[in-house]
């Protein structure tokens, strides 16, 4: 009986030791900390450079530079983004990446900036035209976020400039105003005081300096202030590229391995609030509306490791994001069944409610009363009644047509009957 009593006690006191273990919560990664790795393309990644994000689509997009496409992934809040495949219709080397409101993909390739809308839900590229050809490669491109007006930084090993870009043809060189022998990294533009005026900064590649100067319109044509400097600390080595998350707050990636968060409080002045040293560097970074950061993994020394794609930890405090509508509606869409809200849809944005009978992908193309294919909206759900909002600001007042197309994981195929729904302002 005493042996008995002692087993139970031995056994009780494995199972609390398990349970104790089991109820230990994973620890919260820390600012710039490396969360996961993406899945990585059959082809693999030899050096990738340029990264942006669809925020309608939850789209990523990374420039696969030495294999001569751009992939795609799909992502969402806390999962890891799964793989969707290459971009159809680019075929050739993309360096940066830039994207405008309008769904247009900016793509530096060699000495050319290249433009293509994206079709098919942001599946394909619409025949990439040249907008520019330079003397020198480019290595950065900032896309004011109206489209038309480009910033870039090309350069050899002895030359360097910077250059404006109108939507009307007109090029402004800054070099002028910039110390030549600093230049080559990435380039930003911030609104200053006003719509006509605003600052930009550039990465002083070699210098571990960021260089800014003040732009000023009038008439449509600009004129730039002399340039000013901003010391980095030693371990933001060849600051190679510039993104700002939805708070303002600035991610500088470095060739060498290394990244940096500022926090700009006034234009001329960035705090600096956390670094990442690393062996591998996110040499280009790019930042979703949930916070998380994305960076293309590279050594410095070419061909020195294997090349990937990271997600890491967002740092700086993110605005409030209005949360997608759950589907809690007296009368919820039954299987085949959809509806857009509010009706008639008026606004910025509107959402659809569909019922995914397996986990998949949900396509809805909108047409508008001639038949033509106003927008198309895809989003990857899981199984049950789900809500996707999308943007209207494109839609000009009249009736609309649309229809989903539900893709299933394992391969099945529902589509919903066409119905209407207007826009009104």
């Amino acid at each position: 009986m005493k042996k008995a009593l002692i087993i139970t006690s031995l056994i009780f006191s494995l199972l609390g030791t398990r349970l104790v273990q089991a109820q230990t919560p994973t620890p919260t990664p820390t600012c710039l900390e490396q969360t996961a790795v993406l899945p990585t393309p059959t082809q693999g990644y030899l050096s990738p450079a340029g990264i942006v994000l669809d925020y309608s689509r939850n789209l990523l997009y990374v420039a696969n530079f030495g294999k001569q496409t751009v992939e795609i992934y799909h992502y969402s809040q806390g999962v890891v983004p799964s793989y969707l495949g290459p971009l159809q219709g680019v075929n050739f080397a993309v360096g940066d990446m830039a994207l405008d409101n309008q769904g247009n993909l900016y793509m530096v390739s060699g000495y050319q900036v290249l433009k293509a809308a994206l079709a098919n839900g942001g599946l394909t590229a619409l025949t990439p035209t040249p907008l520019v050809t330079l003397s020198y490669g480019i290595n950065s491109i900032y896309v004011e976020p109206n489209g038309g007006t480009f910033y870039v930084v090309e350069g050899s090993s002895t030359t360097y400039s910077v250059m404006r870009y109108d939507g009307s043809g007109n090029t402004y060189s800054l070099t002028s105003s910039i110390d030549t022998g600093n230049i080559t990294g990435g380039i930003l533009v911030k609104d200053n005081t006003g719509p006509d005026q605003n600052t930009v900064y550039v990465g002083g590649y070699y210098s571990y300096l960021i260089l800014y100067l003040t732009e000023t319109v009038s008439g449509g044509t600009p004129s730039f202030s002399s340039p000013a400097t901003m010391g980095l600390p030693s371990v933001i080595a060849y600051p190679n590229n510039f993104k700002t998350d939805l708070a303002g707050n600035i991610y500088v990636g470095g060739a060498a391995g290394n990244m940096m968060l500022l926090s700009p409080t006034s234009p001329t002045l960035w705090t600096l609030q956390s670094t990442l040293a690393a062996s591998y560097g996110p040499a280009y970074v790019g930042i979703d509306q949930y916070g998380d950061i994305y960076g293309s993994m590279r050594p410095y020394n070419w061909g020195m490791g294997t090349d990937f794609v990271a997600e890491f930890r967002g740092c700086g405090v993110q605005p409030t994001l209005t949360p997608t509508p759950t589907a809690t509606f007296v009368n919820p869409p039954s299987s085949g069944q959809c509806f857009i809200y509010p009706s008639p849809a008026r606004g910025d944005h509107a959402s659809v409610s569909y019922d995914m009978a397996e986990p998949g992908t949900m396509d809805m193309k909108i047409w508008n009363d001639a038949g033509e294919l106003a927008a198309e909206i895809t989003d990857h759900k899981p199984a049950g009644v789900q809500v996707t909002s999308f943007d209207l600001s494109r839609l000009a007042p009249r009736v609309y047509i649309y229809a989903l197309t539900l893709t299933y994981d394992s391969g099945r195929v529902e589509k919903t009957k066409p119905r209407k729904f207007a826009v009104i302002r």
